[in-house]
């Protein structure tokens, strides 16, 4: 796991919507909700970094531009 250098925010999944990544918007390519779309909340950290979106052993791990999300805890679905 990457050592994270600041807490970013929290991503809102819900299935298929979109979700907020520290105040800015970002298009939803995770797994869809199981029960229906409700929200679940999970904290993330950044780094500076460039990269794609991916799924890394069932943990998302998004670059976006310069940020990159890593270290997600929490339940997601």
């Amino acid at each position: 796991m990457v050592n994270s250098t600041r807490e970013l925010g929290h991503i809102y999944e819900n299935g298929g919507q979109s979700y907020e990544n520290g105040g800015q918007s970002c298009e939803n390519r995770g797994r869809s909700c199981e029960n229906g779309g409700v929200l679940h909340e999970v904290t993330v950290f950044w780094y500076e970094d460039e990269g794609d979106i991916y799924e890394n052993q069932g943990q998302m791990v998004i670059s976006y531009r310069r940020f990159r999300i890593v270290a997600i805890s929490g339940t997601v679905c």
